[in-house]
């Protein structure tokens, strides 16, 4: 079967929509998060139920905190680009968008603060050498709970919106589907 030039033109078009581009950003920041997930749980494994006095994941090379903040930079970039992204197309994905759009903003504070940690980590780590710093809360708390427990506020909200809005169904079911109307 031969597709016309018209086709192949409006179909890159359809995916390249600004609505096309949050729904893309929203799945891959979800994705990236899940295994960034996968390691704190690895950790907290590690650290509680190994008994091991070194909790650090699956991929411990990267257990720097310079690796830390700029993966929550990161993160935090792409929370704003979603949270934006939600504010604008919100209403197209479902009805409860407002309630939704609240959990990204919370999600977006609270990951603005867990950058102000791992800063603090940073220039800890820059005056003294030592990796693996306390930051601001971390000398009050385990480490490893305190940044698993943080990723996982940080994190549980991208999910709640993804699953609650539907929005899955603009990435797992064809276009016109019946299930892809608005929640």
């Amino acid at each position: 079967m031969e597709v016309s030039k018209d086709t192949t033109r409006s179909l890159l078009r359809a995916r390249t929509t600004p609505f096309a581009q949050f729904i893309q950003m929203f799945v891959v920041t979800l994705v990236v998060q899940t295994f960034h997930m996968v390691e704190h749980v690895a950790q907290v494994m590690q650290r509680f139920v190994f008994n091991s006095a070194s909790a650090h994941g699956l991929i411990g090379a990267l257990d720097v905190e310079q690796v830390h903040f700029l993966f929550n930079l990161l993160y935090l970039g792409t929370l704003f680009y979603i949270t934006l992204g939600w504010l604008n197309f919100g209403g197209r994905v479902c009805r409860n968008y407002r309630v939704l759009g609240a959990l990204l903003v919370g999600s977006a504070l609270l990951q603005s603060y867990h950058m102000a940690e791992h800063s603090v980590k940073l220039v800890q780590f820059l005056n003294t050498g030592i990796q693996g710093t306390p930051g601001l809360l971390g000398a009050h708390f385990d480490g490893v709970i305190f940044h698993a427990a943080m990723n996982t506020a940080v994190y549980v909200p991208v999910v709640v919106v993804f699953v609650c809005s539907g929005m899955y169904r603009y990435v797992f079911f064809k276009p016109g589907s019946n299930r892809r109307g608005v929640a």
